[in-house]
Order: structure tokens, then sequence, then C-alpha cells
């Protein structure tokens, strides 16, 4: 970590200031969990041949993470383009911006995950193959099936409208909330086969352009990375706790923005507080809001550090004032800081 801001130093704080960090993402809220639960099963003892003894096996599919519920769009993807001074990658003719984003390859989903990342000094990355298979294997809520035993959910060669993909919102989500995990565009993954070359990503779960076949949740098709096709898109996922760090840090900036001071304001991010020079991270273990009502004095501590001097000892904490009609709000943020997502 302290690598990390010996790197980026001050220019972290005008990233995430509270005016805009919830710019690019739209809602956390757009985001549902995945955590396989343990599976099991049995094996037949080969020694024992009078009784048919078992044994359970547990494994577990994938780690905690957030994935996002839709495609990314082309309203998405264009937002990141003119920040990034990148080139919109041609979409086609008469394109909703609430259609997925196409036309794009392996290097450009990376890119978006990096900017992201950087804007919000958390991960987000592309789905590995296993993670999307699983977020893709449960069904619907209402299994209705059209003649060819598709799911009418499911945005394919024989319902697709004038050869294009639906918007990422338009039909019903699969059991954990999630729009088109089959169907509609193929979306780019982080290959976790040991068979495909560094060159070449995997696509999964079909498209538009696909028959019932290939339009399943172990749908896949290995292309190289440059590759660009009009069915092709993808969407992102987010660690468990770099997510409850990022919501924990927006929610509690919140919370402290009406009684923030303009001249000295703290900033609450998914690595740490700021107040000026100063920096408590997260990470340190000593996390603690305090306050005193006779005082009207509030902080955070412990281990403060001088952002140009991290690594540094010190007893330094980041302290502000309040007045007297603020006292209630001191007290939400004293609350909401007790739910502060402790890594277990």
């Amino acid at each position: 970590m302290i690598s990390f801001f010996k790197k980026y130093s001050l220019v972290c704080l005008s990233l995430l200031l509270i005016n805009s960090i919830t710019a690019q993402l739209n809602n956390l809220a757009h985001f549902s969990y995945l955590e396989s639960e343990e599976e099991f099963a049995t094996m037949l003892d080969p020694d024992d041949t009078l009784f048919e003894k078992t044994y359970i096996v547990a494994s577990r599919e994938i780690e905690p993470l957030y994935m996002l519920n839709y495609e990314i769009s082309g309203h998405d993807f264009e937002t990141f383009c003119k920040k990034t001074k990148r080139k919109m990658p041609s979409q086609p003719k008469g394109h909703n911006p609430l259609l997925p984003v196409v036309n794009v390859n392996h290097n450009d989903a990376v890119a978006y995950c990096e900017w992201l990342s950087s804007y919000y000094q958390v991960t987000f990355r592309l789905p590995s193959e296993r993670e999307w298979e699983y977020a893709a294997s449960i069904g619907f809520s209402k299994d209705k099936k059209d003649k060819n035993g598709i799911n009418t959910n499911i945005v394919y060669l024989y319902n697709a409208k004038n050869e294009k993909p639906s918007c990422i919102t338009c039909t019903q989500p699969n059991l954990y909330g999630l729009y088109h995990m089959r169907g509609n565009v193929w979306e780019i993954t982080e290959s976790s086969t040991s068979y495909v070359d560094e060159n070449t990503m995997t696509l999964m779960g079909g498209s538009f352009f696909e028959d019932a076949d290939h339009v399943q949740a172990n749908s896949k098709v290995n292309h190289n990375k440059l590759l660009k096709r009009a069915d092709v898109g993808f969407r992102i996922v987010i660690p468990k706790r770099d997510y409850e760090l990022l919501r924990f840090a927006i929610e509690l900036q919140t919370l402290i923005h009406p009684i923030n001071d303009e001249k000295a304001p703290i900033t609450i991010t998914a690595k740490g507080i700021y107040k000026g020079q100063l920096f408590i991270a997260w990470d340190d273990g000593f996390e603690n809001f305090y306050y005193d009502e006779k005082s009207q004095t509030a902080g955070f501590c412990c281990w403060a550090q001088d952002i140009n001097k991290l690594g540094e000892e010190s007893n330094s904490v980041i302290e502000f004032s309040f007045k007297k009609e603020d006292f209630k709000q001191i007290q939400k943020i004293a609350a909401y800081f007790d739910k502060f997502p402790v890594e277990n």
C-alpha cells in the first residue's frame, strides 16, 4: 500500500472528491454479491467391496465478489472514452446508449477496468471464466421457454430484433440479479485455463447472432485478444473487500459532507481518510472515530501520516471542530463508523 501512495502522492486526493465520487459507477447497488457455497461430492471407497462407503469432499468454486448486474453500456464506455481522450469504437447504426457497448477487444475492456480502479482506488477487473460461468449457471424466477427450449429472457438468433442486442436491462435478470448472462453479446473474460495462450481471450455466453446450442451458461469460444466484433462486449467485477470499503467510504463521506470544513475538508476514500497532508489507511487497523460534545471536537485516529512521508512513525490524528447544532450529525457518523467492514 505504501508503494501505491508513493507512486500517486497527492494525485489521489483530487480523484475522489465527494462531488464526483459516484460519477462513473452510477450506483453501487447495481452490483450483485456472489459467493459459492460449499459443494459436496461423494466418492466410492475403492477398497470397500461390500459396502458403498462414501466420503464428503468440500470445494469452493469462486472467491466472494460483486458482479455488475449488466453489461457495460455504450453510454458508460463513451464516458470512459471522453475522460481518457480515446476514440469511441463504432457502434451499430442507430445505437441506443443503453445497449451494451460492442466492437471492443480485451485491451479496451482491461483499460476500462484500470481507469475505474485508478479513479476509485479499488480493484475492478474482468471476471474469470469460472466466475462468469458460476454467475450464469443459475436460472430465472419464471422458466418460460420458447420452441427451441430456450428461456424467453435470453436474447439470441431467433428472437433478436433488427439483428441487434437488447438494452442492458430490457429482460428479466437471473436469480442472482444479473441480466443477459446468456445471449445478447459474447462477454470477454480472463481465461482461467492453461491451454489458452497470452494472446487469446475467452468469450462466454453466446450472443444475439448465435443459435440455441451456443447461448448456454458454459458456451465459450476463444479468440485473439485484439478481436473486435459487433456482438462482443463485457461486464466487470470487484472483490468483496474492495466493494465493502468503497461503499462504506461513499456513505461515510455523505454523512460528513454537511459539516465538512471547506477550507480543510476531510475526504473519505476506499484507501483511508485524508485531511490536508494527513492520511490514515484503513489497512493499518487503528481506525477509530471519537468526539467530545463539550469541546465540540471530533476526529479519527490513529497513525495519521504525512502522505509525503508514509511509513514513518506517527501519533497524529485527523481532528476537526463542529458546531453545537451539528452534534446529532456527529452521532450519526459515530454510529455508522461502528459498521466499518472489518476484514475476516
